[in-house]
């Protein structure tokens, strides 16, 4: 890590730990809110330990993306009591966050076993993030335990939005000191990614406040989360149905590319490749989504293929030329019952057409092929030219970008090959090669 990053670590730990334990005085020692009201202090414990459940339990959407439901918390606790009782609950509650992690052996993220100068960072930006964003409810006229509608509710969604903003920026200002990083593209898509967590957290944890202000409300509002962690735990049965998929795709590819020891991994680096190449054309996540299990799929016809044919080290014959452009279509007919993906099937099916339409199996091309087609066409394509093959050595990635720019109108479309000599330029493509 470089100095830079070390010492704006350092500093914004420094701040925030400051801050967390200013604000645990200010609310016990000086406010003495526990100490003059039971009814504020069995509120405070209520709110601490749905935020420690909350804290425990996130939903990793997919990778650099989680939910927490710890904002409902958060959010109610700065509409009841203040920003300072806020910092308080996150800051004291820290400690008691554990955390499952998934993987070969699951395990046990905390305090503990997490390096000490991440723990700090975290829970400093946490801190800041709800301390600058209560200064900006209470500046506009927020006033705790007090919600006027449809006031109080524009103060909440300001909180939130002011919170998150600071959060990303802390968090992002991290990444770019460490290098390698374009600040403004990714802070932004950091905070579409948030948007769904806003718009979800915001009404409930609004919501939350106004059952709080009730008689024993706040056992009303703990009794009212259980329905929501079920909703959470039945959307993680959800993420994790799609995960067993994504392996199950996987293994299936393996034991196809087993047959073949030249096309061992293809699938992957074409997975790989394709994402990259969606990525830089700017498409979606759920296009990307479609497109990596398309990439994955994308040659799984070829065990109705038999091996005589796939493994012939010598130029193939007409008739099993014919035999090998079937496979899109066998593809197809395998993956007819996977209702998931609308559209993949279409890339699988197209992903050997040609742009100028000499490809098989349908001979289709220009527009009248999806662009996610062309761009696992290019990716399989860039594979198969930088691969060692039976009849050849793998050729270099300077004679591939030639290949891309010749090819370009013709085999590849114009905007999938000149995406992929930008990938080139740039560096973000490697080669695995074994010597």
């Amino acid at each position: 890590m470089r100095t830079g990053a070390k010492v704006y670590i350092g500093l914004v730990s420094l701040v925030g730990i400051s801050l967390g334990l200013y604000s645990i005085w200010q609310y016990f020692f000086v406010e003495q809110i526990p100490i003059s009201s039971r009814h504020a202090f069995t509120q405070f414990l209520v709110l601490a330990v749905i935020t420690i459940v909350c804290r425990c339990l996130p939903l990793t959407v997919r990778e650099g993306c989680a939910l927490d439901m710890s904002f409902i918390s958060i959010l109610s606790a700065v509409l009841i009591q203040g920003p300072i009782a806020a910092a308080a609950i996150v800051f004291l509650t820290t400690p008691f966050v554990v955390v499952s992690v998934d993987g070969k052996k699951k395990t046990y993220r905390h305090i503990f076993n997490t390096a000490p100068e991440k723990t700090l960072f975290n829970i400093s930006n946490l801190v800041i993030s709800i301390l600058a964003a209560g200064v900006c409810y209470q500046l506009l006229g927020g006033v705790p335990g007090e919600m006027p509608v449809p006031e109080s509710f524009l103060y909440a969604a300001l909180f939130m939005v002011v919170s998150v903003v600071v959060n990303i920026i802390v968090l992002f200002t991290l990444f770019k000191m460490q290098g390698g990083f374009q600040f403004f593209p990714a802070i932004f898509m950091g905070l579409l990614q948030m948007v769904p967590n806003l718009i979800c957290s915001t009404p409930i944890g609004y919501f939350f406040a106004l059952l709080f202000l009730l008689p024993s409300g706040q056992y009303f509002a703990l009794i009212f989360m259980l329905p929501l962690w079920l909703a959470r735990y039945s959307f993680k049965l959800y993420l994790d149905g799609k995960k067993q998929q994504y392996s199950t795709v996987q293994t299936i590819t393996a034991a196809l590319e087993a047959k073949d020891a030249y096309t061992e991994g293809h699938s992957r680096r074409v997975e790989q490749y394709a994402t990259l190449l969606a990525k830089e054309l700017k498409f979606s996540h759920k296009q990307i989504e479609i497109l990596q299990l398309a990439a994955l799929f994308h040659d799984v016809g070829k065990i109705g293929v038999p091996d005589s044919i796939l493994k012939k080290e010598g130029r193939l014959t007409e008739e099993e030329w014919k035999v090998i452009q079937k496979h899109p279509e066998i593809g197809v007919h395998i993956l007819e019952n996977i209702y998931n993906y609308p559209g993949m099937r279409d890339i699988v099916l197209c992903h050997h057409e040609r742009y100028d339409g000499k490809g098989y199996p349908q001979g289709l091309g220009g527009e009248q092929i999806p662009l996610a087609a062309y761009v696992l066409g290019v990716a399989d394509a860039f594979d198969a030219i930088t691969s060692d093959r039976p009849y050849r050595k793998g050729m270099s990635l300077e004679k591939a970008e030639q290949i891309l720019r010749e090819e370009s109108g013709k085999q590849f479309h114009p905007k999938a090959a000149e995406g992929m000599i930008r990938l080139l330029q740039k560096g973000e493509i490697r080669l695995e090669r074994t010597e």
